[in-house]
């Protein structure tokens, strides 16, 4: 071979170098086209159907890896199935290397030399949905720790890492297979052929069956346990398997995901007793974080869950059963649903008769003891949340206390709205008048109780209710004159100085059982000279709930009824129970500190 001078032999060196850029860049494109199909389809509006929902977050046991996955994390969060992102430019201070991923694709990943393992964790997750806490990294076959830098692992350029799951073994291997082979039969709707979709939403329904029978047949009333082996369903991703399939635009998909929801929502005897129904507030919540970020807030599906969840907390006397959750995280969640039920009764107020679904007043009122538990347990002390702490000029002001400071006060706003309208019909059209316009005002004084219940959560709140009552004390006792049984009116007895005599009787009728038929009083048979024995053996045998009704009595050889004979029987047990002779201890006439049972 010829030798070559100086200047060949550089620029020979130069066409080398510049064909292993050339190589280098096309084995970049090519992982990048592997890792991220859809990036050249980008600008397609074919892939807008692809990315509406997020990937399904499949467990590591027993988990197909073929199965799409939604990540639990962000419910709300649309992340696509294949990421593509614009690669920074390449610098001496940058690092690219290749993550192969559990999924058999590799995506490359830039970095800096003193960037954290975490940091890339986090990116990782971005892309496949998985939560860090469920990957590892591998390189050179060891497992790199979350805290150390890429530096000092050897990370190098063009380096190739192993993304894997974090294998740890679980308390509950049964619960964690059925929520696995839940996850995978909701999978396998859309591909399997026509003769086996039916078994397979049959088997959906069963399966969750078999989750809740499992954990109350093993646990029974240890409420820790309950709560853990529950947290798997939630932990497995079923609650968003479940939304997906509901999303489903086959409607016989779309049914079994709406009746196996629905499982969650009430107690049943046979496999979701009540003791484990108020601990499936967790479940309820995830599914109701996950309906609104998809289908929306005015979804039949969600609104049930709301209403259920809201009937949970006040079941379990608040946020109890919430123990995944920081106090203020609680909170925030409880604000969110505040909000959205308070602005709905606002417009209801708002609207000229005033109309107001009586099932969004109870889950506001229910929503709203449960964050007055919610706020106690973050201040750590019981009381109103103080005047500094809503004042927006204090340095210790929170924003969402002066968020819900301000709900309460629009509140205010639109109750005395609508009191003022209430006066202003009796003035003009009178008294009979304005009876028949009832219908119209059929939710004014719930939504009074509800504001009681916003009032308490803030200092001198109440006193601010209190005089506006005492405002609009004609349209207020007109409202309590004609108010309904059902409703939840106690608290106005304390506003002496508000309610007059008639409603003040009206509210105390309301205190009383409701009078029955005469068929449905409990009879009773009495001998006057038998009067106190007798009446003891009705009433002892009788079944408290017969007692709500009344009592019908007569005394024996005798024909009168009604309430003057039960007057008279009254009159004559007191008198017995009451005689000195039938007392139940009678003193020792020697020794006046000592008492023996009376002999008669």
């Amino acid at each position: 071979m010829s030798s070559l001078g100086s200047g060949e032999l550089y620029a020979a060196i130069a066409r080398l170098r510049q064909r292993f850029d050339q190589h280098r860049k096309r084995k970049l494109d090519d992982y990048a086209l592997l890792s991220y199909p859809s990036a050249a389809a980008a600008d397609s509006d074919d892939d807008d159907d692809q990315d509406s929902f997020p990937l399904l977050k499949m467990h590591k046991l027993g988990s197909s890896s073929s199965s799409p996955a939604v990540s639990d994390d962000h419910p709300s969060q649309l992340r696509p199935q294949h990421s593509s992102f614009s690669f920074p430019s390449s610098s001496s201070s940058t690092l690219h290397f290749f993550v192969r991923l559990m999924s058999r694709n590799t995506v490359v990943i830039h970095a800096r030399p003193d960037d954290t393992v975490d940091s890339v964790i986090d990116q990782l997750q971005s892309i496949t949905g998985i939560p860090t806490s469920e990957q590892r990294l591998l390189y050179r076959g060891r497992q790199l720790q979350g805290e150390a830098t890429l530096a000092s692992c050897a990370v190098e350029n063009d380096a190739s890492l192993q993304l894997t799951g974090r294998l740890r073994s679980t308390k509950y291997p049964r619960a964690w297979q059925i929520a696995d082979d839940l996850i995978a039969s909701i999978c396998s709707l859309d591909t399997i052929g026509d003769d086996r979709v039916h078994a397979t939403r049959t088997n959906v329904e069963g399966l969750i069956k078999r989750f809740l029978s499992l954990t109350g047949g093993i646990f029974e009333t240890n409420r820790e346990e309950v709560a853990a082996h529950l947290e798997v369903f939630t932990s497995s991703g079923a609650p968003s398997a479940l939304v997906k399939l509901y999303l489903s635009p086959v409607h016989d998909n779309r049914l079994v995901a709406t009746n196996a929801i629905k499982i969650f929502l009430h107690p049943n005897p046979e496999f979701l007793p009540e003791y484990i129904h108020v601990q499936c507030a967790p479940i309820v919540l995830k599914f109701c974080k996950i309906l609104s970020g998809t289908v929306g807030k005015k979804d039949l599906q969600y609104i049930q869950c709301r209403s259920a969840l809201a009937s949970l907390l006040e079941t379990a006397g608040g946020p109890r059963y919430l123990t995944h959750m920081k106090p203020l995280d609680i909170v925030l969640e409880l604000l969110g649903f505040t909000s959205e039920l308070t602005k709905l009764v606002l417009s209801g107020l708002s609207e000229e008769f005033m109309f107001i679904a009586q099932p969004v007043l109870d889950d506001l009122s229910n929503f709203l003891s449960a964050m007055r538990w919610a706020i106690q347990d973050w201040m750590g002390m019981e009381g109103p949340i103080a005047r500094h702490l809503y004042n927006s000029k204090h340095p210790e002001y929170e924003d969402w206390i002066g968020s819900l400071h301000h709900l309460f006060i629009d509140l205010l706003k639109m109750v005395d709205q609508g009191l003022k309208k209430v006066e202003d019909c009796l003035n003009q059209e009178g008294l009979e008048r304005c009876e028949s316009f009832l219908t119209m005002w059929p939710d004014m004084v719930a939504v009074l109780s509800v504001a009681n219940v916003f009032a308490k959560m803030f200092e001198d709140a109440q006193q601010l209710l209190h005089a506006l009552l005492l405002v609009r004390r004609i349209p207020v006792n007109f409202l309590l004159k004609h108010a309904k049984r059902s409703d939840k009116l106690r608290w106005f007895l304390k506003y002496k100085d508000v309610t007059d005599f008639e409603a003040r009787r009206n509210l105390v009728l309301m205190l009383l059982p409701e009078w029955k038929d005469e068929d449905e009083l409990h009879e009773m048979l009495i001998d006057r000279s038998q009067l106190l024995a007798e009446s003891f053996e009705y009433i002892s045998q009788a079944d408290p709930m017969a007692l709500h009704g009344g009592l019908f009595l007569e005394f024996k050889n005798e024909e009168a009824t009604g309430p003057g004979v039960l007057r008279e029987w009254f009159c004559l047990l007191c008198q017995a129970i009451f005689n000195p002779q039938n007392v139940l201890f009678l003193p020792c006439p020697n020794d006046r500190r000592r008492f023996f049972p009376n002999p008669g």
